[in-house]
């Protein structure tokens, strides 16, 4: 992981020397719309396709570090167990399977989504199916997981909020309603210290 971060920190984003990534995607669109030879826009595309990959993976692991320290200051993990935890996020494939954040102890288990809401306001159907899934899959694990029962972790699906306070809060409350049609039990994660339980998952929105 360390030397992906490396890799992607040295990249130049632009497509290509001349370009911008908006000027590139209007272009692209001027060809299709016009009907005119590609002309390498198809390799400029494919190519800005996989830097964004990267993109979503720095994402993804800048807002796993944001939940461990959130878990931190909340008093769920101590000190050395976040810094622990933090070093093996870092280092560890963005694309293996099992859970996004493991820790054996105290037992927790997270998944993180770092979703932009279709229309930049809620999200979509497909992106609520996707939250949905992974929050069925911390309550009953699949083979991918490499994880047996789940009883006794404390479980959470964080969220990167990408929208308005209100849009995002519509939207949570929206997945919390679609999971309880499925019997599945979902909460905000509480603003007061209070007691945390194993038997629902709590869902933790990280601020961009």
């Amino acid at each position: 992981m360390v030397e992906f971060m490396n890799n992607i920190a040295d990249t130049d984003l632009r497509p290509d020397s001349t370009d911008g990534i908006d000027a590139l995607l209007l272009r692209a669109s001027e060809v299709l719309k016009n009907g005119l030879p590609a002309e390498g826009i198809l390799d400029s595309l494919l190519c800005l396709k996989k830097k964004l990959a990267g993109i979503n993976g720095l994402i993804t692991k800048l807002t796993e570090v944001a939940f461990i320290r959130f878990l931190n200051e909340h008093d769920i993990i101590d000190d050395l167990t976040a810094r622990t935890v933090i070093k093996q996020q870092v280092e560890a494939s963005p694309f293996s399977n099992g859970y996004d954040i493991l820790i054996s102890n105290p037992p927790i288990i997270a998944e993180v989504k770092c979703m932009i809401p279709v229309g930049k306001t809620e999200f979509g159907a497909a992106q609520k199916n996707a939250i949905l899934a992974d929050i069925e899959g911390l309550i009953n694990p699949g083979p991918k997981k490499n994880l047996g029962d789940t009883a006794l972790y404390l479980k959470f699906m964080v969220l990167l909020q990408t929208s308005d306070d209100h849009r995002f809060e519509s939207s949570v409350h929206s997945i919390i309603q679609l999971a309880e049609k499925n019997k599945l039990r979902v909460e905000i994660f509480p603003d007061s210290r209070a007691q945390l339980y194993s038997d629902r998952v709590y869902i933790v929105k990280i601020k961009q």
